[in-house]
């Protein structure tokens, strides 16, 4: 699988490096550089073991829903998948759909489960990801707010206060088109047709009658394999169950980096820093990796929630070393082999 970079991409990569210098350059590369050298490497890499963690429960999110709509393949096939997903994500830019379009596929190529099932277990995955994600964020800003108002900047309520709703609405619109797949054939109808009409092409609308047969019958099978999964609830449980943990391990990362950097934050902070940062990677900004601007954002909000300049930033940046770089080598890895 060939994956490219636009010149646009790379031009959207370079801000994002210059404004992550910019950070630098108001705090000052030599108290970053000093905080950094100041952090305790056997804690350090309790952040990596954590973010592996996390990584394995991910996988076992997905491999659960599996199990109700076919033959799965082996947790050794599935987690190279998921992996090659996430550098997809990472090295480009669309919103995540790029990389679980990908999995869809090289589910179908690798299993007994067709597209349409493919489709589907990837699409619940993403909800019940988002799950424990959205609760979290949700118990952050409500513990911050009752228990630290005065502490915390109008801007960042504001801030968390949107990220949680849109994450709820995207929760409640995908789990809606999951449930209805009706309303989400005659969407998809809807937009061919509008397309075809826009083009006035009597070969694009021959091939839209063709394209609307093809969804119909993944659509179906679509419908079949959310069933499935619905009916059985022990594996949907599990599922479940497998997301919190996947999200715990990964919201502790930020906790083992303070602690090397032997500085406190509070669990409340942890999470609600870490919700938007994750939507903020969910946004298409054209940015491999939102490269730049998530240390940015982890930075200005650890700040202004009274941790010192030097010790946000270098956080941020410590942070981002498992979360983004060590996930891109290990994504990068997989894709070379699942493809």
């Amino acid at each position: 699988m060939a994956i490219h970079i636009t010149k646009l991409g790379l031009l959207c990569l370079l801000l994002g490096i210059a404004v992550l210098l910019v950070f630098l350059l108001v705090v000052g590369f030599d108290k970053v550089l000093a905080a950094i050298e100041s952090v305790d490497p056997w804690h350090y890499s309790l952040a990596f073991l954590s973010v592996s963690i996390g990584l394995y429960f991910y996988a076992l999110t997905w491999q659960a829903l599996l199990r109700s709509i076919g033959q799965p393949p082996r947790l050794r096939v599935t987690t190279p998948i998921v992996l090659t997903s996430i550098f997809i994500n990472f090295v480009i830019p669309t919103a995540s759909t790029g990389g679980e379009a990908a999995r869809a596929y090289l589910l179908s190529r690798k299993s007994d489960i067709d597209t349409g099932r493919s489709v589907a277990s990837v699409l619940a995955h993403r909800i019940i990801t988002l799950l424990p994600f959205t609760l979290s964020a949700a118990v952050g800003l409500t513990v911050l707010i009752v228990f630290n108002s005065a502490t915390i900047p109008a801007l960042w309520t504001i801030l968390v206060f949107a990220t949680t709703v849109a994450s709820f609405a995207a929760l409640i619109l995908l789990a809606y088109f999951s449930k209805d797949v009706q309303a989400l054939k005659k969407t998809a109808t809807w937009m061919i047709e509008l397309a075809a009409r826009l083009l006035r092409s009597r070969r694009i609308r021959r091939r839209a009658e063709s394209l609307k047969r093809s969804l119909s019958s993944a659509l179906d099978s679509f419908q079949i394999a959310v069933s499935l999964m619905g009916a059985k609830k022990s594996n949907l449980a599990l599922s479940i169950l497998y997301a919190f943990l996947s999200w715990f391990f990964d919201a502790m990362v930020a906790f083992f980096v303070f602690y090397a950097l032997g500085y406190s934050v509070t669990i409340p902070i942890i999470l609600v820093v870490y919700a938007v940062g994750m939507v903020i990677q969910m946004f298409p900004l054209g940015i491999p990796g939102t490269i730049g601007v998530v240390e940015g954002a982890m930075y200005a909000m650890y700040a202004s929630f009274g941790v010192p300049s030097e010790i946000a930033l270098s956080a941020a940046l410590l942070i981002r070393i498992p979360m983004f770089w060590y996930l891109l080598g290990l994504g990068a890895i997989a894709t070379r082999w699942s493809t």
